[in-house]
């Protein structure tokens, strides 16, 4: 026994009215809970934790590099902080110091002479230029690239602070001599063993977790430098 339902040109048993409802039914039931969601509750944003900032000092071996030396003929150096995680392993930073340069004998005797000026020397060594003797064996008072926050792309990566010892900029080639008034100005050379050094010793260019990433960058005559 059925019973037909008439509809203009259309007509329909009661069992095929029925499954059509009960197919309405579920399909908009699930939009009725889901309009009941309750909103998730905002929380609080956990603030940035700054990455240890602390760099070694590395000088350089001169039998190896004998040109990276400053301007007293001391060898140059560089901070170094290997990668505190394993996903930042292959993103590196170089950073090449700033602070002015000399250009003549005068120039460069008072630049000597106010090395340790209150003017281009703190406590933590960062600004003592022409020689690495007084060079301390750490630094952590260094910001920016070198302290980012923990949320940062940049945290944990390689970083590597090129002390500026040679007063050119990072760019000259010549030895001591008595054009030069007795100073060696071997910037280039010194970012060369940078270079060197962060792939021999430290695993620049190893194949990792990611594609290496290069950021070479400085401040004022370092920023000179990574340009040329």
């Amino acid at each position: 026994w059925w019973t037909l339902i008439r509809m203009p040109q259309v007509f329909v048993t009661w069992r095929t009215f029925v499954a059509y409802a009960f197919g309405l039914v579920c399909c908009l039931l699930p939009l009725y809970f889901l309009s009941e969601v309750p909103e998730p509750v905002p929380q609080e944003p956990v603030p940035d934790e700054p990455v240890n900032s602390t760099l070694e000092r590395v000088l350089f071996n001169l039998g190896d590099y004998p040109y990276a030396v400053c301007n007293d003929g001391s060898p140059a150096g560089y901070y170094w902080r290997r990668a505190s995680t394993h996903k930042a392993s292959n993103l590196w930073i170089v950073y090449l110091q700033g602070g002015d340069w000399c250009y003549d004998e005068t120039s460069c005797e008072n630049r000597w002479a106010q090395r340790k000026s209150a003017f281009q020397y703190k406590t933590d060594g960062t600004s003592v230029f022409m020689s690495s003797r007084d060079w301390p064996e750490t630094i952590a008072t260094l910001d920016g690239l070198f302290n980012p926050p923990s949320k940062s792309p940049l945290a944990g990566a390689n970083m590597a602070f090129v002390k500026y010892c040679t007063s050119d900029a990072h760019m000259g080639d010549r030895g001591a001599s008595e054009a030069t008034y007795g100073w060696h100005f071997r910037g280039h050379r010194v970012v060369e063993a940078v270079m060197a050094e962060l792939v021999r010793t430290h695993g620049l260019g190893r194949a990792g977790p990611a594609t290496p990433s290069l950021i070479l960058a400085g401040g004022s005559a370092g920023g000179r430098g990574a340009m040329v």
